[in-house]
C-alpha cells in the first residue's frame, strides 16, 4: 500500500522588505513566516500528515514542529522544519531528506534546544529506496541540518579533594554542567587512581 503524501501549502509566503535596503532580519536568519505542524491549514485544510506519511515541505516555507507526530514513512525538506523551542517533540520517521537550500533545525549555536527532542529513524536499510541515499537515513543534499542542545559534561569527573564521611559538598577537578534533577554518584576509589 502506498504512502499518503503530503504537502505543506506553499502558496503562503510572506517576506517582510524595507525598501532600498531589503530583507528584515533577526540576527543572521531571515523573517519567516512559519507555520504549525498542528494547524491543518499548513496541510491545505486537511488534518495533519497521518501514520505512514510522506511529507514534503516545499522551499520558501517554514514549518514548526509543534506535536509528536505519528511515525512518517518519509520526510523531504526543500524549505525550513524547525522544533518547537519549548516543547518535548518526537519525531519517528523512516527517512529525511533535506535537499538544497532546505534546514532541518533543533536550536542554534546561540540559543541551544533545551526541551527533549527524541529523533527515531525506523525501516529496514535493505528495503527499496527511492534514490541513492537509502532508508534509516539522514541525508543533507547541499541543505542544512542544525542540532543544537544543551552542553552536558563528560559522565566521569574527579574530585579535586577526597569526599569524607558526613560531607554535605564535594569540591570537583573540573568544569560541569548539571541541571537540577540529575542524579551524580560518587564511587570509591582506591588512592592515587
Amino acid at each position: 500500500v502506498p504512502a499518503q503524501s503530503y504537502a505543506a501549502d506553499a502558496t503562503l509566503e510572506s517576506v517582510i522588505t524595507k525598501q532600498g535596503v531589503g530583507l528584515a532580519a533577526l540576527g543572521t536568519e531571515p523573517l519567516r513566516f512559519t507555520a504549525a505542524w498542528s494547524d491543518s491549514l499548513t496541510w491545505r485544510g486537511a488534518e495533519y500528515p497521518s501514520e505512514g506519511a510522506a511529507v514534503v515541505i516545499p522551499a520558501n516555507r517554514t514549518i514548526l514542529l509543534d506535536v509528536s507526530p505519528p511515525n512518517l514513512k518519509s520526510i523531504v525538506v526543500h524549505g525550513h522544519l524547525m522544533v518547537h523551542p519549548t516543547l518535548d517533540v518526537r519525531l519517528t520517521v523512516g527517512r529525511i531528506v533535506i535537499e538544497e537550500g532546505g534546514t532541518f533545525a533543533a536550536g542554534t549555536a546561540k540559543d541551544p534546544f533545551l526541551k527533549k527532542f527524541t529523533l527515531t529513524l525506523t525501516g529496514n536499510r535493505t528495503d527499496a529506496a527511492p534514490d541513492a541515499f537509502g532508508n534509516k537515513v539522514i541525508a543533507v543534499k547541499r541543505g542544512r541540518l542544525s542540532l543544537h542542545g544543551q552542553v552536558t559534561s563528560a559522565g566521569e569527573m574527579r574530585l579535586a579533594e577526597p569526599a569524607l564521611p558526613g560531607n554535605t559538598s564535594v569540591r570537583l577537578a573540573g568544569l560541569v554542567y548539571w541541571n537540577a534533577g540529575e542524579e551524580i554518584v560518587v564511587a570509591a576509589s582506591a588512592p592515587g587512581k
